[in-house]
């Protein structure tokens, strides 16, 4: 009797073990797919694949367009054309779904070009041959052809492979060739074939920092000017400095306009020869109005005069200095020159947010409500005082925290805050505050004042 007892028991248990597991797969079988589909995202291929393997649902989860549409190749050593077959696998089954590609070279050597070669050859022949192929973004990961590249057979394979898999391109908005280090003619063959293609007014952000080798000069060449001036579409643009002159920028002007909105562009070397003059940024700017300039000036560009190529023409909105040279012989230089070049800066483009302020409230009418912590100067503060007593603009309430005045500026500041608080009724508020007004008696000030605007 006892022992039919414990039988009893143990296959209880074992219901109850069984009854577990069973609920535990439900539950796993119910998993929503977006659930399914953020871990797979997680997950590298191999175990993507031992994923698949749980149940059918899975591995239909697993052929998701979603999880393939972003993808990294990287081709290098002496086996690098085993590495273009595998992607050619890939490409095989999920190429139609790729959007966003990222192609480059590891650590190319003089022994390993001609195999890395090879494999670009493979790879693109396949890319370009791809039914259904809708990439929309590529980069071209800082192959750097300058160095290790000597061998003209393996370089023209992989420009050729490469041209023609840009031309068949035919939806593609941002192409990224920072760092390629092109001859001139590898790098006007590159554009031409985006221009021969949709490419011309399909893309919209070009990434072509460094993409000629630095003892190019660019714009001098009738072929590369004829390459650039065919883009139609393009509304951000990275670039060096000496490739683009006055003719680019009017051909810009031209063929983008308004579309136009962000033009970066780099200053590494000298720049003495292609001085771009301030009357083509001013043409520029007039017809690409909604047009932002920045430059990124390096340690290098130091050693050389600046402050020729930022005139105040220019429609500048970020300059940004990288001033640390990494030769320690370079550096006393460079810390005479900044100086210098910040004072340059400062004197070409200090005024441009009071008239960019006072321009956006004549063509915002309708603004109520205005809140700024800036520098601004007490003539502007005292032209919005005239643009409200005139009517131009109807502040419901304007609060401004002003830096960097003069005891004397502020003392006129104070006169122009009670202009502003007699042109404004009582259901307005308007509270101007500056660095002055941190100490105690004047934070007292300030908070009666505020009592009686409320």
């Amino acid at each position: 009797m006892a022992t039919t007892v414990s039988t009893n028991e143990k296959d209880s248990k074992e219901n109850e073990n069984s009854q577990d597991e069973s609920d535990g797969y439900s539950r796993w079988n119910h998993l929503p797919d977006i659930v399914l589909l953020e871990i797979y995202s997680l997950l590298g291929d191999t175990d993507r694949l031992h994923m698949a393997t749980v149940c059918r649902h899975w591995k239909r989860m697993f052929y998701s367009p979603y999880l393939w549409r972003k993808r990294k190749f990287m081709f290098g050593g002496m086996l690098a054309e085993e590495s273009a077959k595998k992607a050619c696998a890939y490409l095989k089954i999920f190429g139609r779904h790729l959007r966003v590609l990222t192609v480059g070279f590891h650590a190319p050597t003089l022994r390993t070009v001609k195999s890395i070669s090879r494999a670009a050859e493979i790879f693109f022949k396949r890319m370009t041959f791809l039914p259904e192929l809708h990439l929309k973004e590529f980069t071209l990961f800082h192959i750097n052809m300058e160095h290790y590249w000597h061998f003209l057979i393996s370089r023209n394979r992989v420009i050729n492979a490469v041209c023609r898999f840009l031309r068949r391109l035919r939806f593609l908005h941002t192409l990224n060739l920072v760092a390629a280090r092109l001859t001139l003619s590898d790098g006007c063959r590159v554009l031409e074939s985006l221009t021969r293609g949709c490419a011309a007014r399909t893309l919209r952000t070009f990434y072509m920092e460094d993409i000629f080798t630095s003892s190019v000069f660019p714009v001098i060449h009738k072929r590369y000017l004829n390459a650039v001036s065919k883009f139609r579409g393009l509304r951000y643009l990275y670039t060096n400095y000496n490739t683009v002159n006055g003719q680019i920028l009017l051909n810009f002007a031209k063929n983008l306009g308004d579309y136009f909105e962000r033009l970066t562009v780099t200053i590494d070397e000298d720049v003495s020869r292609n001085l771009i003059p301030e009357d083509a940024w001013v043409k520029f700017a007039r017809k690409c109005r909604n047009i932002k300039v920045s430059f990124y000036i390096y340690a290098s560009g130091f050693q050389h005069s600046v402050t020729e190529a930022l005139v105040d023409g220019i429609p500048m909105i970020e300059v940004d200095i990288v001033s640390w040279p990494a030769l320690v012989s370079h550096r006393p230089d460079v810390e005479r020159r900044i100086p210098l070049l910040i004072k340059h800066v400062a004197d070409s483009y200090y005024k441009t947010l009071d008239e960019t302020l006072l321009y956006l409230l004549r063509k915002c009418n309708r603004v109520r409500e205005l809140n700024l912590y800036c520098r601004l100067s007490v003539a502007t503060v005292e032209t919005l005082c005239k643009y409200q007593q005139e009517g131009k603009i109807d502040l419901h309430s304007l609060n401004l925290s002003i830096h960097g005045l003069t005891d004397e500026e502020w003392a006129h500041l104070t006169r122009v805050r009670s202009q502003l608080l007699a042109v404004i009724s009582r259901k307005k508020g308007i509270i101007i505050t500056s660095e002055h007004e941190y100490d105690d008696e004047t934070e007292s000030d300030e908070d009666s004042n505020s009592d009686n605007l409320e």
